[in-house]
């Protein structure tokens, strides 16, 4: 059996020129059949009305991006995230996470 050896080689060169760094603090997804969108942005916490002391505090969840992805996708970016969690817990210790919040 012979092996194949017309590889191609292929340099990625990454455009940065677009990119803006944006902070979140809070993700909502959706998913369906073919695709997951993960919605980012920052919980915002409404701040008290004087004129009714009483009234309930709203949180405002202002989102700012949007990212549509593939299962292939996703998954490489779970993946890396897990990666990316556990350097970090090994070296500064377990992240606690408030699963309600």
């Amino acid at each position: 059996m012979a092996e194949d050896t017309n590889q191609t080689n292929v340099q990625m060169r990454v455009d940065d020129s677009r990119t803006r760094a944006t902070y979140a603090n809070a993700f909502r997804h959706q998913s369906s059949s073919q695709e997951v969108i993960i919605d980012f942005g920052i919980n915002v916490i409404t701040p008290p009305n004087p004129n009714q002391p009483d009234a309930p505090r709203q949180m405002n969840f202002q989102i700012d991006n949007r990212l549509v992805m593939n299962y292939v996708t996703t998954k490489r970016l779970a993946m890396m995230l897990g990666q990316l969690v556990k350097a970090y817990e090994q070296k500064n210790g377990e992240i606690k996470v408030d699963v309600q919040g």
